[in-house]
């Protein structure tokens, strides 16, 4: 009996289905794109003045590593975690609790610290998933809630130093209107209710006040 010396033909196995891009998981080295506004599936949200550069099928692996690709949110990933680190910096170098003025600094560092860390967080990973957008979004207007209400805080410990009275007033004020602005952040309030539009009026409407009266009463005692 002759043997053939030429190689046989195997039948291959089929290729496997093509994974969608709006699904993340595993595999996103050969799934992951930066598309055009109009190829971005359904789910994600898209800015209206921002045609292209949108990252689809990425995990979070290939989120991280997106920092040093060139997409629409690249500036914006890098000029955050650059702040987050400038004040994760500071916080190293200076974390005195020594008096309650350097307290009031370090808790002010602090919220600048998560101000820019949550941005950042948003900004590179917000595009695993319409889900993580959604919960990344929260956490980065969590963020500046709490950053407009904080940022108050060493303003009034240090503004109203010889009126000991207001200062205590002015710092519960700033406490209850850090939790309005959390509870904004999270959604506590229905969409489209007046109750929400009255509770971010009260915040900056009642920081505002806090300001002019910090400065009348230092204009008084310097007057």
């Amino acid at each position: 009996m002759q043997m053939s010396l030429l190689p046989t033909r195997r039948n291959s196995p089929p290729p496997p289905p093509p994974v969608p891009l709006d699904t993340p998981g595993a595999g996103w080295a050969t799934k992951k794109k930066v598309v055009r506004a109009q190829d971005v599936p359904a789910g994600y949200e898209t800015m209206p003045f921002v045609q292209s550069g949108y990252r689809v099928g990425y995990d979070s692996c290939g989120c991280l590593t997106s920092v040093f690709e060139v997409h629409n949110e690249t500036i914006n990933i890098w000029t955050h975690w650059l702040g987050a680190l400038w004040f994760a910096y500071l916080i190293r170098v200076d974390s005195s609790t020594a008096t309650w003025d350097a307290s009031t600094i370090l808790i002010f560092r602090l919220i600048c610290l998560n101000l820019f860390a949550s941005s950042a967080g948003y900004h590179t990973f917000g595009a695993i998933s319409p889900r993580a957008m959604r919960l990344w979004l929260r956490a980065d207007k969590l963020g500046i809630s709490l950053m407009i209400a904080g940022s108050y805080i060493p303003g009034i410990w240090l503004g109203f130093r010889c009126r000991p009275r207001a200062r205590l007033l002015w710092m519960a004020q700033a406490l209850i209107l850090l939790i309005v602005g959390a509870m904004l952040a999270l959604e506590c309030f229905p969409k489209r209710h007046s109750a929400k539009a009255f509770a971010s009026r009260a915040v900056h409407e009642s920081n505002r006040r806090g300001a002019l009266h910090a400065i009348d009463a230092r204009h008084r005692l310097t007057g």
